[in-house]
């Protein structure tokens, strides 16, 4: 990267929540040191089957993905994350990364491609990219769910909601959001449940 340090590359307030899917340990260990130094929460997954059950129960915004997995691939994980509320950001990793792989990967709807081994400068810039995307998608779309429903909006604090959400943000699932957008999740996510039964 062009002369920029790590520390000047910015990071999301709170803690953040990224999803590192690959078979190597090393990269996972890897990716471990290079996004703990921020306002990153890494979880780890070795394949998709374990990536999917994870991306059930918690929320994600940025997922970092190896190119190929016994039980799958990229595209399988891009898929199957297409189908959630609020989908993350996949961003690709390989040490076969190329030009061809890149227009795949965004043609498809994928965020970005990395190039193993990593460059911390460079993980840093695509983990946040994609992390404000994300963030700008989500805000986006809990308007939208506001607007779908009855049309009225309150806001307490950093708290948009539509009317009749409980938004108090508490829960476990709230720890890998960045500030606004954790104390809007539990509100979305408690009127999914109840439509959903």
């Amino acid at each position: 990267m062009s002369g920029r340090s790590e520390k000047s590359i910015p990071s999301p307030e709170g803690t953040t929540t990224v999803l590192a899917v690959s078979p190597l340990p090393a990269d996972r260990v890897r990716l471990r040191e290079i996004l703990s130094q921020r306002n990153w929460k890494l979880h780890e997954a070795s394949d998709c089957g374990e990536a999917l059950a994870l991306l059930r129960d918690e929320i994600v915004p940025v997922l970092l993905c190896e190119r190929d997995h016994a039980d799958g691939n990229w595209e399988d994980l891009l898929k199957a994350t297409a189908r959630l509320p609020d989908p993350p950001n996949l961003i690709v990793f390989s040490r076969l990364a190329d030009e061809s792989l890149w227009a795949k990967v965004l043609n498809l709807g994928g965020f970005d491609v990395l190039m193993t081994p990593f460059e911390p400068e460079e993980v840093l810039r695509v983990a946040f990219a994609a992390w404000s995307r994300w963030e700008c998608d989500f805000v986006a779309s809990t308007v939208k769910r506001a607007d779908a429903t009855d049309g009225v909006v309150f806001s307490a604090g950093n708290v948009v909601a539509p009317h009749g959400y409980m938004a108090d943000g508490r829960g476990d699932r709230l720890s890998g959001l960045p500030g606004p957008a954790r104390s809007r999740w539990p509100a979305l996510r408690s009127k999914r449940k109840v439509a959903e039964q």
